[in-house]
């Protein structure tokens, strides 16, 4: 789909894309950088977008260079889209022929506003031959010789086993064969039958039910909590303030816990660690095309997610906040919530402060810490009040994909209450 933001003006600019595509118009005026990020994030974030046509006009910007934050987190939304920008004036083009190059076969810019049909077709040329060539090259199956040599012993095997066929004159003398018959009756063949065995009755082992004792009143709250996820692709984002302190688990730990409570949810590794694929390994993910699949949890990798799968919740890993640099407030500002997790020793609390000040906005900061005990906790929250929206910690659960971590934790409460 072509998502076409412009302004009354050239509103039927793109109106010759309906012959062949699915062409969507926004008109918008006055636009600023704050305008345009929240439009990204509340009005969009649920299509399904192809390209995205950028009438400049519609902006009251001097320079376009602050909106590289804004195709960030756009491509951050829509990994696999593209940006296509109907300039303003030739004034200004410098700036956008810089932001094009860092971002090649991504952004385009119509050369001639006035008459861009013959530019975008040949765009859509290019991005249609760029895809053909990407998915020839994960078509091609790269040749294992080892498993090519297992192949051809099984292939032998098979042949060797296999029944010679009869040759067509011991065939023929089969069939002249004389039947032998008694007085001229032909003996009957022998039609004694071996009785089949008597087939045991098998009874399946009843094993011992683990008991889950609730109260009422958990009961009622957790019936409730199943009842209310009614958000869409609400987006979560996990720091750490520095490397182990327990980034990824959180971020598993809570998307098996917001399924189990009844939320459809999709864990993204939105880092460069690749530990997902590790994990995959060991606890045996479903593989499903360019996802895994575990236990009800999507998990996808290199920031991808699927925008359309009717996610509640988005859980993005985002790693160590130290790798992130000037970007940081850049993936604040596209979440919905951010949690920024930390460890409880001194080091670790002298991390935090340092991302602590490298984030601009608090108001969405939720602080989680690992392997605190309750009483430390207090403290804790006693130091950092006004840091962050909520302050809590992670219980200790031996299993990475059990949900037991999350349990009875309040930052589930502060999402139903975003959500409301």
């Amino acid at each position: 789909m072509f998502f076409y933001i412009t302004t009354e003006a050239k509103e039927k600019k793109f109106d010759f894309l309906q012959e062949s595509f699915i062409l969507s118009k926004e008109v918008k005026k006055n636009m600023n950088y704050d305008i345009f990020m929240k439009y990204l994030k509340k009005e969009m974030r649920n299509l399904k977008v192809d390209s995205l046509l950028l009438d400049l006009n519609c902006f009251e910007i001097d320079d376009y260079m602050v909106l590289k934050d804004a195709f960030e987190s756009f491509y951050l939304l829509y990994p696999e889209s593209r940006i296509i920008i109907l300039p303003e004036d030739e004034g200004k083009r410098d700036t956008l022929y810089q932001l094009q190059a860092e971002y090649i076969n991504k952004l385009f810019i119509i050369a001639e506003p006035d008459n861009p049909e013959i530019e975008i077709y040949n765009i859509i040329d290019k991005i249609n031959s760029e895809e053909t060539l990407n998915n020839e090259r994960d078509e091609e199956v790269e040749a294992n010789p080892i498993e090519d040599t297992i192949k051809a012993k099984k292939m032998d095997k098979q042949l060797q086993t296999k029944d010679p066929e009869v040759p067509p004159k011991l065939a023929d003398d089969f069939v002249k064969k004389p039947i032998k018959v008694n007085q001229g009756i032909p003996l009957k063949a022998n039609t004694n039958q071996k009785k089949p065995k008597e087939v045991l009755a098998y009874t399946v082992p009843e094993f011992e039910r683990k008991s889950e004792i609730k109260t009422l009143q958990d009961f009622i709250k957790e019936k409730k909590i199943k009842n209310k996820w009614e958000c869409q692709n609400f987006m979560i984002g996990i720091m750490g303030v520095e490397r182990k302190v327990g980034t990824s688990t959180a971020a598993i730990q809570l998307s098996n816990y917001l399924q189990s409570i009844g939320a459809k949810v999709s864990y993204v590794e939105a880092n460069a660690h690749n530990h997902l694929e590790l994990i995959a390994g060991d606890y045996e993910f479903l593989k499903v095309k360019d996802h895994y699949l575990k236990k009800a949890v999507s998990y996808f990798q290199e920031y991808k997610y699927d925008s359309n799968a009717g996610n509640n919740f988005i859980i993005f890993d985002l790693g160590c906040i130290n790798e992130y640099e000037d970007k940081v407030n850049q993936f604040v500002d596209t979440m919905d919530s951010v949690i920024l997790v930390s460890g409880r020793q001194s080091y670790e609390q002298l991390a935090l402060d340092t991302a602590i000040n490298m984030i601009a906005d608090n108001t969405k900061i939720n602080l989680l810490f690992n392997l605190v005990m309750e009483n430390e906790i207090i403290k804790l929250k006693t130091k950092y009040q006004n840091e962050a929206r909520l302050i809590t910690y992670i219980k200790y659960c031996p299993d990475l994909l059990l949900p037991s971590g999350f349990a009875g934790n309040k930052i589930i409460e502060e999402f139903l209450n975003e959500i409301e």
